[in-house]
């Protein structure tokens, strides 16, 4: 066989073992993270305020030079994910609470190696900042997390797997900083 026709057969293998890609990808419900909840006396209120989406590029999945953007909302994704973990964590989450949580998504997307076998690395980072009841800044941070697969294929639930594994990476960081759960805690 020439090297022409090897390079062919090669080129085709690899690009046979991802799912072609769409425009769109859904977002499926991110997990929450396992955490320990932290201890208080009285349960604390929280708002889960807004996160503004401040990707670059607004991608969601980049494989190659092809890219696919989220079909539904990231910021109500990771509001609704950190809704459900602080509530499982014992807090009050209510609208009327005397801190809110909010923040920007800095990073949150997967790139496709189509290598055998097929690597996803996803990656996400948000920024969050608590306003106290006097509408100041009472505290901010930057959590992030990875995800990394190999295998050999790499269909759409694949991809959302491990974008989700970023994600939820990300949200266990936070309730791992033990300076913002004492603070949330005394409110």
């Amino acid at each position: 066989m020439n090297k022409l026709y090897i390079s062919i057969i090669f080129f085709l293998t690899i690009t046979s073992c991802v799912a072609p890609l769409d425009k769109t990808i859904q977002l499926t419900t991110i997990p929450e993270p396992q955490i320990t909840a932290p201890e208080f006396t009285i349960q604390p209120s929280i708002t889960i305020g807004f996160f503004k989406d401040l990707r670059a590029g607004s991608y969601i999945v980049k494989n190659y030079d092809n890219y696919a953007q989220p079909a539904n909302s990231v910021s109500e994704e990771v509001e609704d994910v950190l809704r459900r973990t602080f509530t499982n964590a014992g807090f009050n989450v209510n609208n009327s609470a005397p801190v809110i949580l909010k923040g920007e998504i800095r990073t949150w997307n997967v790139d496709v190696k189509n290598t055998l076998p097929v690597v996803l690395e996803s990656k996400a980072e948000i920024w969050i900042e608590v306003i106290g009841p006097d509408d100041k800044r009472i505290f901010s941070g930057r959590y992030s997390g990875k995800g990394r697969f190999e295998q050999p294929t790499a269909e759409v639930k694949d991809i959302q797997r491990a974008l989700n594994t970023s994600m939820t990476a990300t949200i266990s960081g936070i309730f791992k900083e033990r300076k913002l759960m004492e603070l949330l805690s005394s409110f």
